[in-house]
């Protein structure tokens, strides 16, 4: 491991973040092939832990898709910044929909071959993974927009707008767009002179933000929107509205969430791999996966 640390950090340089000829990152080819230590030495010797590849795909997706619990360990021990959980990829997932994904889809050859098969122990650490992330950006996030409070007290709005701008950037750039828009909209109370207003909305966007910190990243719907998102339709919908027209695999998916019996429509075998989960609850995940192995 020392050996490997040292070479590493020997000129490597740039070369800890150049993708392979198949567009991967070492950090992520680490994590594919479930070594740990490699993937903790690129990390140490100063590897960018929030690239993403061509897909999206951040560290937390690819922990996610491919992790086990030494993995896991290996990114919590390593107390990754500047990343935000409810990040999506290019189709629209976070993390955690990644997570449930690759649950659902254990049985599909690719995944059993290349053993990546979820347990309790995983599931455990990558929410503490999750966790620790969220509560680390919410917490430094409170901190700066306290500073923006104490600026615009001070009328020192020009300070005040450009730590704004920075943390609406932040958000853009993390695809967390609707925080961003929050930002800019205060900071156009702030251009209007409405300076208390601004004030209150910032304090009623921390104590929001700061009440994430109740509850567990896998209860969080912003967390994995494309989950709930499908649970509240065909809660509020029924078969009636995806099952005319729509797509006939969320009914199933939701009567399988139910605990319906009744068959879907679709016509089996057809869909591509990623695109068959059942989308199991987290408890569900839990109960289910001593079966699985690790």
């Amino acid at each position: 491991m020392q050996r490997l640390a040292l070479l590493l950090g020997h000129d490597a340089g740039c070369m800890l973040d150049t993708p392979d000829k198949d567009g991967y990152l070492p950090i992520a080819s680490a994590i594919y092939l479930h070594n740990y230590v490699i993937l903790g030495a690129l990390l140490d010797s100063g590897a960018n832990a929030t690239l993403t590849n061509n897909q999206g795909e951040n560290i937390l997706h690819q922990a996610a898709k491919y992790g086990t619990s030494q993995i896991v360990e290996t990114l919590i021990q390593d107390r990754i910044t500047s990343l935000d959980i409810r990040t999506p990829d290019a189709l629209g997932r976070t993390p955690l929909t990644t997570l449930r994904i690759r649950f659902d889809e254990v049985h599909h050859a690719d995944y059993g071959r290349r053993g990546h098969r979820l347990d309790d122990e995983t599931m455990g650490k990558f929410e503490h993974l999750l966790t620790d992330i969220r509560d680390r950006a919410v917490k430094k996030e409170a901190e700066e927009l306290g500073i923006v409070i104490h600026l615009l007290q001070q009328h020192k709005t020009s300070a005040a707008r450009e730590k704004l701008h920075e943390l609406s950037t932040t958000k853009r750039q993390l695809k967390v767009g609707w925080e961003a828009d929050t930002f800019e909209a205060i900071d156009i109370q702030v251009t209007q002179d409405m300076i208390e207003p601004a004030i209150e909305s910032i304090r009623e966007f921390m104590d929001v933000s700061c009440a994430r910190l109740q509850v567990s990243p896998f209860d969080e719907v912003e967390a994995d929107p494309e989950y709930y998102h499908k649970v509240l339709l065909l809660r509020r919908d029924g078969e009636g509205a995806l099952g005319q027209g729509g797509d006939n695999r969320l009914a199933e998916h939701g009567r399988d969430q139910e605990g319906g019996e009744e068959e879907g429509d679709g016509e089996e075998g057809e869909e591509e791999p990623e695109n068959e989960s059942d989308y199991q609850s987290i408890e569900d995940m839990k109960s289910d996966s001593g079966d699985d192995g690790a």
